[in-house]
C-alpha cells in the first residue's frame, strides 16, 4: 500500500470514533509467520480499549451475512466461546511435513491442531495469544514451519490444558456440532457446493447466482468477492443487508439464535 493510501485511511480513521489503525505496520507474505504477527499488531492496537467483547478477522473481500445486531445476539448465545476450527488428526498426518523440519516438539505440551487463521475470540483468548509466556514460546516455535498461521490460533483453542478461558474442551474433531460458521466459502473440492461464480486458488468468487445459498446459510459472513468479477453480487448483498438493518431496528424484531445454542462450541467450552 503507498504511503498516499496510508495517509487517506488514517485520515479517515480520525473521523470515526470506532475505527482504528493499527500502531505497528507489517509486510506480510503469506506462508509465513508474518501474518500472525500482523494478526497481533491489531490485537495489541484492540487491547488498548475496553469495550469491546469479541476479536473477529476479516479480509478485505468478504461480507456480512448477518445484521451487526443478530452477530451479537449470536455471539452472546455462545457465552464467550471461542470459535476457532481444528482438526488434531489432520495435523498429524495429512499437514506433518509442514512442521517436520522443526527441532523439537511444540513447547508446554502443545498438540497440533490445524484450522482457519480465520476466529471469533474472546478477550481472554487475546490476552493469552499478547501476554503468555506459552503463547510467545509456541509463536518462536512456529517460525521454524510452513503456514504457520493455520496452526496458531487453532492449537490454541484445542489444548485445554492452557487455562485459555472459552477454548474447545473436546477432542479437537470429534463432534457433529462444532461447524465453523464463521465463514460461508465455497472451496473447489468434490462433492461440495458448486460455484456459480469463478474458482480462484481453490475459492470461489461469488458470483449472483451463488447469493441464495450463502444469505440463507448459518454462516455470519461470505467469502469472497472480486470488485472487478461480477460486482452486482455484493452490490444486491449490501442493499438487502441494509433494508433488514432497517426492517429489525425499526420493529424491534427478534434474534433466532436456536440453531446456534446447541453448538459443541458454546457446550464444551472452558469455563474458569
Amino acid at each position: 500500500m503507498s504511503k498516499n493510501d496510508q495517509r487517506t485511511l488514517r485520515n479517515i480513521a480520525n473521523c470515526l470514533s470506532n475505527v482504528f489503525i493499527a500502531n505497528e505496520s507489517i509486510d506480510v507474505k503469506w506462508g509465513n509467520i508474518s501474518l500472525i504477527n500482523a494478526e497481533l499488531a491489531c490485537m495489541k492496537t484492540l487491547w488498548l480499549y475496553k469495550n469491546w467483547k469479541y476479536y473477529i478477522n476479516l479480509t478485505g473481500q468478504e461480507f456480512p451475512l448477518k445484521t451487526n445486531r443478530q452477530i451479537v445476539a449470536i455471539l452472546k448465545e455462545l457465552d464467550g466461546a471461542n470459535i476457532v476450527s481444528g482438526n488434531a488428526e489432520k495435523a498429524r498426518t495429512v499437514f506433518a511435513k509442514r512442521y517436520k523440519m522443526a527441532k523439537s516438539p511444540p513447547p508446554h505440551n502443545i498438540t497440533l491442531a490445524k484450522g482457519s487463521m480465520h476466529v471469533a475470540v474472546n478477550r481472554y483468548f487475546v490476552d493469552f495469544c499478547l501476554h503468555d509466556q506459552r503463547s510467545l514460546d509456541f509463536l518462536v516455535w512456529l517460525k521454524q514451519t510452513k503456514i504457520p498461521d493455520e496452526f496458531y490460533f487453532s492449537s490454541l483453542n484445542h489444548n485445554p490444558h492452557l487455562g485459555i478461558k472459552g477454548s474447545f474442551t473436546g477432542k479437537a474433531e470429534a463432534y457433529d456440532l462444532k461447524p465453523y460458521f464463521l465463514r460461508y466459502v465455497i472451496w473447489q473440492y468434490p462433492g461440495r457446493i458448486p460455484c456459480n461464480g469463478k474458482f480462484v486458488r481453490e475459492v470461489c468468487i461469488i458470483g449472483l447466482i451463488d447469493l441464495h445459498k450463502a444469505y440463507n446459510s448459518t454462516e455470519l459472513f461470505v467469502n469472497k468477492f472480486h470488485l472487478d468479477f461480477e460486482h452486482i453480487a455484493l452490490d444486491c448483498l449490501e442493499e438487502v443487508l441494509y433494508e433488514k438493518t432497517w426492517v429489525e431496528y425499526m420493529k424491534d424484531l427478534p434474534v433466532n439464535t436456536s440453531y446456534y445454542r446447541t453448538l459443541d462450541y458454546a457446550k464444551l467450552q472452558l469455563k474458569v
